[in-house]
């Protein structure tokens, strides 16, 4: 919705003032950007933030090989488990594939915690709720 350059006028100092304070108390950054939100993401992290959410590897940029090469090694990943297709419509076993390759891939380092990338959709399966949840194929 606006480049990387007016975003960096507008918000790149202000974000590194407040991600300095948050650390400075002894917390961490949980920075939430839905989309194709790469070249932003890649700004935060160079800011400090330690846990980048969603991933939405469905969009441009943020296929999760790209997303762990980038920044594996610097922040925590958050999210990833697609919400709009596998999720709300998609088999229990699709659901568990895509929760084992989110961990596979985004857990490389050790620092991926799962979740959908968003909220579960109205109309989402209890079995796929259950499969994301449990991760095992005794549905």
């Amino acid at each position: 919705m606006i480049s990387v350059e007016v975003w960096e006028a507008r918000f790149g100092e202000p974000y590194r003032q407040l991600i300095e304070l948050i650390h400075s108390k002894g917390a961490y950054v949980f920075y939430h950007s839905d989309g194709a939100a790469f070249p932003i993401i890649e700004r935060m992290v160079d800011l400090g933030v330690d846990i980048i959410n969603p991933i939405q590897h469905a969009c441009p940029g943020m296929e999760r090989e790209h997303l762990i090469e980038a920044f594996g090694s610097r922040v925590a990943f958050h999210g990833a488990v697609e919400n709009q297709q596998v999720l709300p419509f998609g088999t229990p076993e699709e659901v568990v594939n895509e929760v084992l390759l989110d961990i596979k891939t985004l857990g490389a380092h050790g620092r991926y915690i799962c979740a959908s990338c968003h909220n579960l959709q109205p109309g989402t399966p209890l079995e796929n709720i259950l499969a994301l949840y449990m991760c095992d194929r005794s549905w």
